[in-house]
């Protein structure tokens, strides 16, 4: 029975010594094969980015299409309306400009002003209308002289008034011409004072370099002066290149001709100094007659 007993015990030990080693071999198995998705999860993150899956992506990106689609259909509806608009000012410009001429002015600021004038005379009228007998014609008039002012309407309407109100009117009409003159001259002033500050702000980072030069400045500034928003600066600033390249060169051979008349006085002095030739002996050149000189020199030639 203990023979037996001690069969039992091993049999069940042998058991679990050959059991634990399948186990062990399962569970590495398992271990080593772990790592395997994990890099394939993260190769997926790599390619995916911040979509999931790749229906996410594809979806993602017809929806872009569709939006850029979308994007340039408005741009280009945009692009239809401005040139539309565009057209449209240049018609309603060409309009303005035909009835200035039909009533016999030469640009559109010019009848507008004329215009303007006449609406400023009519007001100053009806501020006297009470001296007229009959105020509502006058008044119709007056309506009549804002659309359409002409001499004869002017004449009759002075008619009405007196002196006094006729010589006022006529000094407030001066006073207001006077302002209108210098209304326009300021709005001049602003348009070319706009378009030159975006000539040079679009000039001036492009020279940079030139602009760092005091003389270059003040040439620009003359030039600018004189042609305003039409200058050329690409010309102007090639020309001046050009003449930099000159002035350079022309220096360097006159100081090029100014060293070899160095070296040919300095020869020739240092010759005199070593004197002789008889009778001639520590004499210098430059002291010597011409004929002593030119006697010396062929000598030493």
């Amino acid at each position: 029975m203990e023979e037996m007993q001690e069969n039992v015990g091993l049999d069940n030990s042998s058991e679990v010594v050959e059991t634990e080693p399948e186990n062990t071999s399962d569970n590495s198995e398992e271990q080593v094969q772990e790592p395997e998705n994990t890099e394939n999860a993260e190769e997926n993150t790599e390619v995916q980015g911040k979509f999931k899956t790749l229906e996410d992506a594809t979806k993602s990106y017809e929806e872009l299409q569709k939006k850029l689609g979308e994007q340039s259909n408005e741009l280009g509806e945009l692009r239809k309306i401005k040139e539309e608009a565009q057209k449209l000012r240049e018609q309603i410009e060409n309009e303005k400009l035909a009835e200035a001429n039909s009533k016999g002015f030469e640009t559109v600021k010019d009848y507008e002003n004329h215009k303007e004038m006449a609406k400023f005379e009519a007001n100053a009228y009806r501020r006297h209308i009470n001296e007229c007998d009959f105020p509502d014609e006058m008044e119709s008039l007056l309506q009549e002289l804002e659309k359409n002012p002409t001499k004869e309407l002017r004449d009759t309407i002075k008619s009405q008034f007196s002196i006094e109100t006729i010589e006022n009117v006529a000094g407030e009409k001066k006073l207001f011409e006077g302002q209108l003159a210098q209304r326009e001259q300021q709005a001049l002033y602003e348009q070319l004072e706009s378009s030159a500050r975006g000539y040079l702000d679009e000039t001036v980072p492009k020279y940079a370099k030139e602009f760092e030069n005091p003389a270059f400045n003040q040439i620009f500034g003359e030039a600018f002066r004189a042609f305003g928003c039409d200058l050329q600066t690409d010309v102007l600033v090639n020309l001046l290149h050009q003449y930099v390249e000159f002035a350079n060169k022309a220096n360097n051979i006159q100081s090029e001709i100014n060293k070899e008349n160095s070296k040919a006085t300095d020869a020739i002095a240092g010759v005199a100094n070593t004197g002789g030739g008889k009778g001639n002996s520590g004499t210098n050149l430059l002291n010597m007659t011409d004929e002593a000189a030119a006697n010396r020199l062929g000598e030493l030639i």
